[in-house]
């Protein structure tokens, strides 16, 4: 049986993330469907938790997505390093 964790960041267990002035996090919860053969995430998902963060980070400063759109503008992922 595959042991999936509740949750990956937080407040409480990722301090260093929400202590700084312009940090952002969210919590995430891994599901089964995210889950590799070797019982981990599979990478794949962590690129798309990035792009969900970035764009509920986006919102919560209260610029849309069709406001980025309309600007044609964007954020890529430009590296990535997965240990």
């Amino acid at each position: 049986m595959i042991k999936v964790s509740e949750v990956i960041s937080t407040e409480t267990n990722s301090p260093l993330l929400t202590n700084l002035n312009n940090s952002y996090s969210i919590d995430l919860r891994v599901t089964d469907r995210e889950i590799d053969g070797f019982g981990h995430v599979n990478n794949a998902n962590y690129i798309q938790w990035l792009d969900q963060v970035h764009w509920n980070h986006l919102n919560s400063m209260g610029i849309s997505a069709e406001l980025v759109h309309s600007l044609q503008c964007g954020f890529v992922v430009r590296h990535t390093d997965v240990t």
